[in-house]
């Protein structure tokens, strides 16, 4: 691990990463004396200093009530204790006394029992369910959703007697300036709610279900959904000759992503058993992709060449990083801001699909395919059985000619 200091964001995806590896439980250095630990699906702060040679260690809170900046400024407070002679577990157990919060050292731990909060049954809800959802994204949404507007006002309330009037008071600072996330922050304090009624936790029903919800707050404002940022299809040439500049790997992820309309994730975790190129296809597994459905993606011409370029004899990732393991999803992101666009990666999906639109022949059905977007109709769903390939493949092909001009 690298001694410099990790940005936040780069500990997310550092967090986000090792939730999706099987094998990637252990402690990582974040900053000076500040390291994260990893264990299933608990992520939590760890400081570490030295006395006479020996490694002490020192819990600082979960990783997902504790901001980083916050844990920085602990480690700074506490790491001044240690060069004093102090104490620091006894300096952090004072400081949690203030604040009203419990102790979880030995010496404080048989004073702290008491009922089972909507934070302690939160974690719990968080970690028998989270294994089974998507990826680790919609972990760390829950968690990062609690942490900023559930905990603060349902944190430490008895699960027993959260009532409506508590969930009322936690939608209420978003519930006309944010609603969509209003409403799935209501959505997720229901969830944990009826699963702690399931368990014998609490009765007397779900407050968050209740009406009365609705009643109090009154209409929340909804606001448009906010697209990616994707370039111009008239710019998307300039881009492109732009990016054939590139030699770097990163470069050669966005070549593959652009080329063929997939999503970031898809492109950077891209594994050679996964592509023929003999027969000019690429097979991303069901459990790769956003729906849960495998998907065939025809590889036009620039593609094998890239694809031959970096083949290698053996499998695993096409784009593997220094470690190994696959590369940063930042990175296409950064390189397209250094060619100077204004645009996500993701937005790249965008561009194909405005371009796709206008040509002419190029049938509405074709495109979502393309874009592995599922069927609107479901008795359509029902009776398709094709996944249009053929037709895919030339537009594919199409593509990959206006990019290069």
């Amino acid at each position: 691990m690298s001694k410099r200091r990790l940005h936040p964001r780069e500990t997310a995806a550092l967090a986000w990463e090792a939730n999706t590896e099987g094998d990637s439980d252990g402690t990582f250095r974040i900053a000076p004396n500040l390291y994260l630990q990893m264990h299933g699906n608990n992520r939590s702060w760890l400081m570490r200093w030295d006395v006479d040679r020996r490694s002490n260690w020192m819990g600082l809170g979960a990783y997902e009530d504790v901001p980083q900046d916050v844990a920085e400024s602990m480690v700074g407070k506490y790491m001044a204790v240690v060069k004093d002679g102090g104490d620091p577990r006894r300096a952090r157990d004072e400081d949690r006394v203030a604040a009203g919060q419990p102790v979880r050292s030995k010496a404080g731990a048989a004073s702290t029992k008491g009922p089972m909060t909507f934070r302690d049954v939160a974690r719990a809800y968080l970690q028998e369910h989270a294994p089974r959802w998507k990826r680790g994204e919609s972990e760390l949404r829950f968690a990062r959703m609690m942490r900023q507007h559930g905990y603060p006002v349902l944190g430490d309330v008895p699960i027993a007697r959260v009532d409506v009037e508590h969930v009322v008071e936690a939608l209420r600072p978003i519930w006309h300036t944010q609603n969509p996330k209003a409403i799935q922050l209501k959505s997720a304090i229901s969830q944990v709610l009826e699963w702690a009624e399931a368990k014998g936790w609490r009765s007397g029903g779900n407050p968050a279900r209740s009406r009365a919800v609705n009643t109090l707050l009154g209409n929340g404002v909804r606001h448009e959904v906010k697209h990616f940022a994707a370039i111009p299809v008239t710019q998307m040439p300039v881009f492109w000759n732009r990016l054939a500049q590139e030699t770097s790997t990163t470069a050669d992820i966005l070549r593959l992503q652009v080329l063929c309309a997939t999503r970031p994730s898809e492109a950077v975790e891209a594994r050679w058993e996964e592509i023929d190129l003999e027969a000019r296809l690429w097979t991303i597994p069901g459990e790769r992709m956003k729906k849960g459905k495998a998907h065939r993606i025809p590889l036009s011409e620039p593609v094998v060449e890239l694809l031959k370029r970096r083949h290698a004899a053996e499998g695993g990732l096409v784009f593997p990083g220094k470690d190994g393991k696959a590369m940063h999803r930042l990175g296409p992101v950064e390189l397209v801001k250094k060619l100077g666009f204004k645009a996500t990666a993701h937005g790249m999906r965008s561009s194909f699909a405005d371009w796709a639109s206008e040509v002419e022949g190029a049938r509405p059905d074709v495109i979502e395919r393309a874009l592995a977007h599922d069927e609107r109709s479901k008795t359509v769903q029902a009776y398709r059985r094709s996944d249009l390939l053929g037709p895919r493949t030339v537009l594919m092909e199409a593509w990959a000619t206006f990019l290069m001009g």
